[in-house]
């Protein structure tokens, strides 16, 4: 247990003590959780690019080539981002240990730009896909 002075009275070192410990603990689950929305974030990227090349692709046979193509594309960003979540949580994990913490601001920008460009490209694709047939 990582309560100290359980049941007597505690000293003000003690209490910072207790305090500190507290404080790394919560840091570290808060690290877990951001892993865990990662993962999520990951596998729902790679869902959205199974669907897109599964059923739109079947749905648009004048651009089935392309939606095959731009939902594989959405896959490996889906897989990229499980393979960064693993990366980032043990090198906040090390960085917390160390009591430093950098938050890796290129990482992140290249994954918004790359979702970015897919879902323009998805819309461009939807556009002209209903566009072509129009009754």
């Amino acid at each position: 247990m990582w309560h100290i002075g359980r049941g007597r009275k505690i000293s003000a070192t003690e209490q910072a003590a207790d305090q500190a410990l507290k404080g790394h603990i919560r840091t570290h689950l808060a690290n877990e959780r951001t892993f865990a929305a990662w993962v999520r974030t990951g596998i729902s990227i790679s869902m959205v690019g199974l669907v897109i090349a599964r059923f739109l692709a079947t749905q648009h046979s004048g651009l089935t080539r392309f939606f095959i193509l731009l939902g594989d594309a959405y896959v490996l960003t889906g897989i990229s981002i499980l393979g960064f979540s693993a990366y980032n949580f043990f090198q906040a994990q090390r960085q917390i240990e160390a009591g430093q913490f950098r938050i890796p601001k290129q990482v992140l920008l290249g994954i918004v730009i790359v979702l970015s460009v897919l879902t323009s490209l998805l819309m461009i694709l939807l556009t002209v896909e209903m566009w072509s047939h129009k009754p």
